[in-house]
Formats: C-alpha cells, structure tokens, sequence
C-alpha cells in the first residue's frame, strides 16, 4: 500500500522515542507478551549482568510509542568489559528487537526512520563498540529492521541452529515425536522418581539451596556466584520460570530450571548426581518440563542449540548433547547474530 505524506506526517507527530526507565513496567509487559526469546525480562538481563560480573552495564533499552501504546522495543545495553571494550548487546546476550504483529506499512516506515536515526546517534556516541544483535526472522520470513540496518553498515552474519518443539499440537503428536529409545527411559523415570514441579506457588528458598548445592556437587566446584541461584529464585517467583527436581530412594538426584514468557519456554541449566549416570534421571524431568509448558497454553519449547560433525572447533561432546536433545523431538530453528 502506498505510503501518503499525510500520513507519515501524522504518525511522526504522535510515534515517538520512549526510554525503557521512562515506562520499565510497560516494556516489561511487553517483552512478556511479544518478544521471540523468554531471556529478556529484567530478571534474565539481572542474572546476565552478574553472570559476567566483570563487565559493567548501561541500560540503553528503548521503545516506540505511537500515542501510549508501545509498538516495538529495542533491548540494548552498552557492555564495557575490563579490558576497556565497548559492547551493543543485550546484557551478555545479543541486543533483541521485538515488534508486534500486523503493523501497516505507515507504522514500519516511521519506526525504521526512529530505529534508524537512534542507532546512528549511538554509533556516533561510541564509535569503536562492537554490536551484536540478534535476528528472529519475522512472520513473512523477512529480515528485521535492524538488521537490515546493520547489514548496511557493514554487519557481518553469522548462522547458529536451536532445536525447538511446537507446542500446538496434540500431546500424543509430541510424544510420538521423541525418540523411541526414550520413551522407555521416560516411563523409568515417571515411575521411580519422585519428580516435582515447582513454579510460583510452591517455590520455597530452600529448593534453590538444593539445587545449588547438587550443582556444585556436579560440577567440582562453584561455577557462579549465589546471586544468579537468588535471581532464579526471584524468576520462578515472578512466574517467568520453573524448576522440576527430582528424589530417587530419598536421594537428591536431579534439577533442572526452565524460563518462560508467554509464547516460549526455555531450557536453561540441569544437573543429576554423576554416581547415577546409568540411570535415565533427566528423560522424565525434560518431558514433565514439556507437559507443563504445554499446559501453560505457551506456543514454543527451545531445548537448545544444535551442532554437528561438519562444523568447525566443535567437540564430541557438543555433538552428543545435540543428539541427545534432538531425541525429544521437534524441529530445528536457524537464528542469526549480526556482528558490526
């Protein structure tokens, strides 16, 4: 549809730049509702930030407003790490742009020109930072406006792959998308665990504490610091996430922890007892995760990313825990990061 002068006049008069510290709780409510990643709620960007707590963060985040209603909003933080680099991204994550759906052609126009104009102030501003922006392909497959924008000045592209299960279907069309070898060590696990789903309601301080310490256990020794397990807590509170842990013969055994927003959920960090690795601890966790998700009415499940023996610098192991998460069914999602 041709795009009149009038209006484009009158969408620039009442669209408009707005701060996300201006309006956190309307951005926040948004990205919730529209955003194609579960990631950027200011509880993930918090756990993010202490995550690479060598690095310092300043909220950049911005949203276009037509009158009072929010129509996109850019996720953006300047990273400063200790060795005097200058980052665009998105908190330790590639910077994310949501929009919502069905925009007319007046509303895109303009807010090309905001996102434009705003970006180049910032490359102007911090002339030597690296931005990395990560692209979610619209509805009609097209390439977002920042990234066409990027890709202008210069952005190079880089391709990863996610394996993703579509929620919207039938739970026995799921089922019969899992590998079959696994659905024997599904039904071990539902029958000789003592499995447990906790979200917002029934979270006690305590759970973390355990998973925590399992974590540990696992792992050798403390890979981060208490308060990223203290903002998962506060996620699961702020009924962004859950975790589903499991007993087996009274032992702790294993824990898993979840993200979600209203259309994604997200695998985030598990771990099981080492000893116990030749029983199937985590099959039966993963698939109640699955169900749960499903039930919240939430559209999409990402277990992961994906790699294979035809990429370059990857390890046996990266390629088994693909193989292993690819057995749970679904398809396989290519993303893209734009490197400027």
């Amino acid at each position: 549809m041709p795009i009149s002068k009038k209006g484009l006049v009158l969408n620039q008069i009442f669209m408009k730049i707005i701060e996300y510290y201006d309006a956190s709780e309307k951005f926040e409510k948004f990205i919730f509702e529209n955003a194609r990643s579960p990631l950027y709620s200011s509880l993930n960007v918090l756990y993010s930030a202490e995550y690479e707590n060598t690095a310092k963060f300043v909220n950049l985040s911005f949203g276009i407003q037509f009158k009072e209603e929010l129509l996109s909003v850019f996720t953006l933080f300047l990273k400063s790490d200790s060795f005097g680099n200058d980052f665009f991204d998105g908190c330790g994550r590639p910077a994310l742009f949501t929009t919502k759906s069905n925009l007319d052609d007046k509303e895109i126009k303009t807010i090309k020109t905001l996102i434009r104009d705003r970006l180049n102030q910032l490359f102007i501003k911090y002339p030597n930072a690296i931005t990395r922006y990560y692209e979610t392909l619209e509805e009609n497959g097209g390439l977002s406006l920042p990234s066409i924008f990027l890709l202008e000045n210069g952005a190079k592209i880089k391709y990863e792959l996610s394996s993703e299960i579509d929620l919207r279907q039938a739970l026995p069309k799921l089922l019969s998308e899992v590998r079959k070898s696994y659905k024997s060590l599904i039904n071990w696990g539902t029958k000789n665990l003592q499995l447990r789903v906790l979200d917002y309601t029934t979270i006690q301080s305590e759970d973390i504490c355990m998973f925590r310490e399992l974590h540990i256990q696992v792992a050798g020794k403390e890979t981060r610091s208490k308060k990223t397990w203290d903002l998962m807590f506060d996620m699961i509170k702020a009924n962004e996430a859950f975790m589903i842990d499991g007993f087996w013969e009274g032992q702790y055994v294993t824990a898993s922890f979840f993200i979600f927003n209203k259309n994604y959920c997200y695998y985030g960090v598990s771990a099981s007892v080492r000893e116990l690795f030749d029983k199937p601890l985590f099959h039966a966790s993963m698939w109640k995760a699955i169900e749960f998700a499903k039930n919240k009415e939430i559209s999409f499940f990402e277990i992961g990313s994906q790699v294979f023996t035809g990429f370059e610098g990857v390890s046996k192991k990266e390629i088994d825990i693909s193989t292993f998460k690819r057995g749970f069914g679904g398809f396989i999602k290519m993303k893209a990061v734009l490197e400027k």
